[in-house]
């Protein structure tokens, strides 16, 4: 049985046009899809601590540190999916990415 309850979607992402543009695939579903955008590590941080997304959008490069950081667990388990965006990666980059699971 399908939740009543949106998804929960984070989006980390310090350039705001790009925010924007991934705001909008979620537009035409209101009701399925809740979707807060936060520009550095410490505000994804803070709206995590409020509420675990279902879903996380981070950017790798933002003005406090790079997004890898929200993947790094105490115990070392992922608490959400995550989608790991840059227009600066390579191979290392996607590896590293992937490392958390």
């Amino acid at each position: 049985m399908k939740s009543s309850q949106p998804t929960h979607i984070l989006i980390v992402e310090d350039e705001h046009s790009h925010a924007i543009l991934m705001r909008r695939a979620f537009e035409e579903m209101p009701d399925q899809f809740q979707v807060v955008i936060t520009s550095t590590l410490t505000e994804a941080r803070e709206e995590i601590a409020r509420k675990l997304p279902d879903l996380v959008l981070v950017d790798l490069c933002l003005p406090d540190g790079r997004g890898l950081e929200l993947l790094e667990g105490a115990d070392d388990k992922l608490l959400f999916p995550a989608v790991v965006m840059t227009s600066y990666g390579n191979e290392v980059t996607a590896v590293e990415s992937l490392k958390p699971g």
